[in-house]
């Protein structure tokens, strides 16, 4: 009697259970596990960290759909894996990418977390729903090195290196001549005891009479009198070639020193960027060019401009400490010049997202954030637009922008290469110049009104909704932006994807719109999942530097210990 109660208590529990979330269990055409959390009880509290692993495969095409997982109202893709194991033990011609793996810091609360798996038609079912309790536990960011200590941290490293770099340095018997050459009306001999100094001893010193003819293998500094070069700067520049063959430039970063020997943050400079280098001589003077590319700094900037393929390579520490005098030189070359910027500019249509404002001048239309990706065909908003017109999206934390600002945007949408452009984002004292990876945590770069930063069209790694334009075109086929995982993450994923596509994000410093209010961060499960899906792009941003000084001693090692094939 009791047994017949129980089991009738179990089929009216699993009818409940199948009729609040249909399709979960596995069928001839799908079948599937998920190994963790174990099989499909209710998921366990976590504290913050919650994986999600496991594989599924369709029978009838023998595929392995895609799976995301569901937290709340946001939706995130789960990534692929490879399963062996599963394509062996069904003896079937199975892909072997049919496992999924997704692992969320989960905030604190409780969450209620769907897997789920796509169909055919392209629609969604769910494998596994359950609630998760998350005591949302996360350790606390390492402080901040101030730059004082950071140089300190540095010329201990270089002592402790300066042996295995001088035997390194010896090997390098057929490395590359550099020819220096000091140029400039002041004290030469802070300039000539660096050369003293260097651990790499392959240079000769230009005479103040026109340098030798260029010949093959060979480098040339231009350096100003008062310029101190780092004891391994010469060093690092011919490991670079050692390392990767002949190059045209090869350059690093720079910062100021006064009288007293106090250094103070000064250029870390981005990764190659052609684009930037029409506006602004950025590279300054911690810089080796080929001899064939001129006589002057002038001459070889403007060679490099003329070239459709340059070979270059980043020395990514500071090679050359400037006088401390310097500073606004510094500020130029960093700067630029902006060159006017024609008003007139493909059609624009502005969109605005969950009750924006809105600009008298340009057409507008108001868009809800579900409608802006995800969706398996374009939606309805779209389909009256042209393809070559410009989408700027406008979130609700900026005011009504100018539409001079908005034909700024698409004006460096016609550039070569660029596929999205962002504004200047004032909020405050500060200008918001992009996005960057933040090591693992996207956030605004941030900039102070007297910050050393470029005035000219310039690469960043992504930019978010608050202002963002792109065309038509590419937002059809980039698919929207992805649904759920907030604005500033919204935005850097676009430009990420679109960077896969070979097209470059810029920020229009001449293009500006006020912040009403600082924008909502993302949700912490929305950052882990971007973590995993831009690993590289969290780890190292190609175009903010400032992140340099969060390095370790632990992890530093020897350039030349590391090879890049």
């Amino acid at each position: 009697m009791l047994e017949a109660l129980v089991d009738r208590l179990r089929t009216a529990l699993r009818s409940l259970y199948l009729l609040a979330f249909p399709g979960v269990l596995s069928t001839p055409q799908l079948s599937f596990t998920i190994d963790m959390p174990a099989g499909r009880r209710a998921f366990r509290p976590v504290r913050g960290r919650f994986v999600i692993r496991g594989w599924v495969v369709t029978f009838e095409d023998r595929q392995a759909p895609a799976v995301r997982v569901r937290v709340g109202r946001a939706v995130y893709g789960a990534r692929r894996m490879s399963r062996p194991d599963v394509r062996d033990a069904f003896g079937l011609d199975l892909p072997e990418s049919c496992g999924f793996d997704l692992a969320l810091h989960l905030g604190r609360g409780l969450h209620l977390v769907q897997i789920q798996v796509q169909t055919g038609a392209g629609g969604w079912r769910p494998l596994s729903t359950g609630w998760v309790l998350s005591l949302g536990l996360k350790p606390k960011p390492s402080p901040r090195v101030d730059y004082g200590s950071w140089t300190r941290l540095e010329a201990a490293w270089l002592d402790a290196e300066r042996p295995e770099l001088a035997r390194h340095a010896a090997e390098l018997e057929d490395g590359p001549q550099f020819l220096v050459t000091i140029g400039g009306d002041g004290d030469r001999a802070p300039t000539l005891a660096s050369l003293d100094r260097q651990i790499y001893r392959r240079f000769s010193i230009a005479p103040e009479t026109p340098a030798a003819p260029a010949m093959a293998g060979r480098y040339t500094l231009f350096l100003q009198a008062g310029d101190v070069l780092a004891d391994d700067a010469l060093y690092a520049l011919a490991d670079q070639v050692a390392m990767r063959g002949p190059l045209d430039v090869i350059y690093g970063d720079e910062d100021l020193v006064d009288a007293a020997g106090e250094r103070r943050p000064g250029a870390f400079k981005p990764g190659w960027s052609p684009l930037y280098l029409t506006g602004a001589p950025w590279l300054g003077r911690a810089v080796a060019y080929a001899a064939d590319l001129g006589d002057s700094a002038a001459d070889a900037l403007a060679a490099l401009k003329a070239r459709s393929e340059v070979r270059t390579a980043q020395v990514r520490r500071v090679l050359l400490h400037r006088p401390s005098g310097d500073l606004e030189a510094l500020r130029r070359e960093i700067a630029g010049a902006p060159a006017p910027t024609a008003v007139s500019s493909p059609a624009v249509r502005l969109v605005l997202i969950d009750g924006a404002a809105g600009t008298k001048g340009l057409p507008a239309v108001a868009v809800d954030r579900a409608m802006l990706g995800g969706w398996a065909s374009p939606p309805s908003w779209l389909e009256t637009i042209g393809d070559d017109e410009v989408l700027v999206f406008i979130e609700r934390e900026a005011a009504a922008p100018a539409p001079e600002d908005l034909h700024r945007l698409a004006a460096a949408l016609t550039l070569p290469g660029v596929g999205v452009a962002g504004p200047a984002l004032a909020w405050k004292d500060e200008l918001w110049c992009g996005l960057t990876g933040g090591c693992g945590d996207p956030e605004p770069i941030r900039l102070g009104r007297d910050a050393l930063a470029p005035a000219v069209v310039h690469e960043v790694l992504g930019v978010g909704l608050q202002g963002l334009a792109t065309r038509k075109r590419d937002f059809v086929a980039a698919g929207g932006f992805t649904p759920s995982i907030g604005g500033l993450l919204q935005g850097l994923d676009y430009c990420l994807r679109s960077a896969d596509r070979d097209q470059v994000t810029v920020v229009e410093p001449a293009a500006r719109l006020a912040l009403t209010r600082t924008p909502r961060p993302p949700a912490p499960e929305a950052v882990s999942w971007h973590q995993q899906t831009w690993p590289e792009a969290c780890a190292q941003d190609p175009f903010y530097r400032e992140d340099a000084l969060a390095t370790h001693p632990a992890t530093h090692a020897p350039a030349f210990l590391v090879r890049i094939p």
